[in-house]
């Protein structure tokens, strides 16, 4: 190659004093600054940029080191996943079409956390797909699935987790129902109503959200001096011998003087409040948690947890911030308690 043409176009480009990753200009400007053909430049410059360590961007230009890459997403969706159909078809017919005002779709995934390789796999392909955002409650047991999470952050995907994990993740958005404090208000419920036992079922215990109600529950409890009785159980029916198996295990009795702490999923807190109604045992009471308003049993009291407007300020920090900063922040949404009718 020619030496002097070379150093011409060294010198032409010193003499800009342009700033890290700036770009060069274009063959054709050099070609009339320093004579030579364009191929000749062309050439030159495919050895300047491995001497100088210039980046060569196809169809964009050639950069001098430091250039900050901006990051495009090839796929303009926003991925949610839950670990089961905790979300109502009208909610996320809602967010669908507030999405879809956007140029977004909006792709529902329900997956399990008993099977986190599923949930990692899917990951895999949305982290390939550089989907546009993500909004997820992470399998609480798999660093992997996090791992993921971290790389699709750093590569420029708006990523907003439904539960927080122990250790703090302070540049995550966090939307986070606060179990804790259900757990609290639960314990001042029983004893407001003089009762001297708690009974909970805890159907998913490896769940952040069900752990930190059964923290919330048992400190509250140690502290007010009740006995809190924690069943680690999914409390499955056999819908062939129409019976559930806390009955047919015998895994426990209803007691009198006791608060029952039943999450409404699959109507697990109205079977037991009729069987308690059954029993006759009138001191004992269920007292429910939901999510969903098609769970709600107004036979007994219970804690709703507006998932409808923790979706809706979700949407809107998606859809209303310009720039993604990597600080993120922590939402929390409060139970509400509401009396039978």
């Amino acid at each position: 190659m020619n030496r002097e043409l070379k150093k011409e176009i060294c010198d032409f480009i010193d003499r800009l004093h342009l700033k890290a990753g700036d770009r060069l200009p274009s063959i054709e400007q050099i070609r009339r600054k320093v004579g030579s053909t364009q191929y000749q430049i062309y050439l030159a410059l495919k050895e300047i940029s491995a001497e100088r360590k210039y980046e060569i961007v196809h169809g964009s230009g050639i950069y001098l080191p430091g250039r900050k890459k901006a990051w495009k997403p090839y796929d303009y969706s926003v991925a949610l996943m839950s670990p089961g159909s905790l979300l109502e078809q009208d909610l996320i017919n809602s967010l669908h079409y507030r999405f879809m005002k956007h140029n977004l779709n909006l792709l529902p995934l329900c997956i399990p956390h008993m099977d986190p390789q599923y949930e990692e796999e899917t990951l895999k392909y949305l982290l390939n797909r550089r989907v546009w955002g993500l909004i997820i409650e992470p399998n609480p047991n798999s660093e992997i699935n996090m791992k993921i999470i971290n790389r699709m952050q750093a590569q420029g995907c708006r990523c907003i987790l439904l539960s927080k994990p122990p250790e703090t993740r302070k540049h995550y958005h966090f939307f986070t129902l606060d179990y804790f404090q259900l757990g609290e208000r639960a314990v001042q419920f029983a004893l407001q109503r003089n009762y001297r036992n708690i009974f909970f079922i805890n159907h998913s215990y490896s769940n952040w959200h069900m752990l930190n109600l059964e923290r919330g529950l048992s400190e509250a409890a140690k502290r007010a001096g009740i006995t809190c009785t924690v069943l680690h159980n999914y409390l499955l029916q056999d819908f062939f011998a129409e019976t559930w198996d806390w009955e047919r295990d015998k895994l426990f009795q209803l007691e009198p003087d006791t608060l029952y702490v039943v999450e409404n999923v699959e109507n697990r807190a109205s079977h037991i409040y009729n069987r308690l109604r059954e029993s006759g045992i009138s001191s004992s009471q269920v007292l429910s948690y939901c999510r969903r308003k098609s769970n709600i049993d107004r036979r007994m009291p219970f804690f709703y947890m507006n998932d409808e407007l923790r979706f809706n300020q979700i949407a809107d920090k998606l859809l209303t911030t310009s720039n993604w900063i990597k600080s993120g922040v922590e939402i929390k949404f409060e139970p509400t308690l509401l009396l039978p009718e």
